[in-house]
């Protein structure tokens, strides 16, 4: 299972502490830094950290079966799928369904119970 990164890294090294040695349905965690559009394709998970170029990203990302992730303001209204964002000092998603289900990627019911619904 390949997690990416696209654009700049905000999270250090710690992505790969975070997922060294661990699995997901027998499948090994790895993390790929990507530099273009093109690298990303390979990726079943990718967060999305591209300023001025987000909305053109996911663009190029529609109805391709990769869950986007993203923290950019607008983000999931942009279309991408799960969005954090701060709310009085707590972290706080955003998940676009419509995009999800474009993508053939379906969210977890207990996931949807803590987040807003952006149409």
């Amino acid at each position: 299972m390949i997690i990416g990164v696209l654009g700049n890294n905000p999270f250090g090294s710690y992505l790969e502490q975070a997922v060294a040695g661990e699995t997901l349905d027998g499948r090994k965690l790895v993390i790929r830094y990507c530099n273009d559009i093109k690298e990303a394709l390979g990726c079943q998970m990718l967060f999305i950290n591209t300023p001025g170029r987000t909305k053109e990203v996911l663009a190029a990302l529609s109805g391709k079966s990769i869950l986007t992730v993203g923290d950019g303001e607008e983000f999931a209204k942009n279309g991408g799928m799960i969005q954090f964002y701060l709310a009085n000092n707590k972290t706080r998603i955003k998940i676009n369904l419509a995009a999800a289900k474009a993508a053939n990627i379906t969210i977890s019911s207990k996931l949807l119970r803590l987040a807003e619904i952006v149409e």
